[in-house]
């Protein structure tokens, strides 16, 4: 769980990330070395790493959680059917050095709550219904209280890809 800052420290992944080796994967491995190398500022990188790692190694189906060009959930997946779905996963990407990371802060001037919050996934429904993605908004608006929040991270120094859970805040 993130602190009122929204940092999460280093020991929360170090004690309770889901760590992941790309090393035995190829792709995955291609991916997480050219996030190390080159660094993601758009975080597209860092997204399709955790698309592949979603769909193609744990079999989800990835919806389009994207509102306008960057905005949204970096990743909407769920497992089962879009009707009924089994588990919905929300995810966050960023990229990791030595210590934790921070998600976007509650914004005071735009009004935005903090990202990866409740309040900011109600949020991002709210968002994606106005784009015109209703059913994406009804699947999340639907299945609030079950939902999994998970902040993928590419952790820069010891070439991980971590799996972070966050809890409700």
């Amino acid at each position: 769980m993130p602190t009122t800052s929204g940092y999460i420290s280093k020991s929360k992944f170090t004690s309770n990330a889901h760590k992941i080796d790309p090393q035995v994967d190829p792709i995955l491995k291609g991916h997480a070395d050219d996030i190390i190398a080159n660094g993601d500022l758009t975080g597209a990188q860092t997204e399709t790493l955790q698309n592949y790692l979603f769909e193609n190694k744990m079999g989800l189906t990835r919806l389009d959680g994207k509102v306008g060009s960057n905005n949204g959930f970096d990743g909407l997946f769920i497992k089962g059917s879009a009707p009924n779905p089994e588990k919905i996963f929300i995810t966050e990407c960023k990229q990791q050095w030595s210590g934790g990371i921070t998600p976007a802060p509650r914004n005071i001037n735009t009004g935005l709550p903090a990202q990866m919050s409740d309040d900011w996934i109600r949020d991002v429904a709210t968002r994606l219904r106005d784009a015109g993605k209703v059913a994406q908004a009804d699947l999340v608006e639907a299945n609030l209280l079950s939902i999994e929040k998970v902040v993928v991270t590419v952790n820069k120094n010891t070439g991980d890809v971590n799996l972070l859970k966050l809890g409700n805040y």
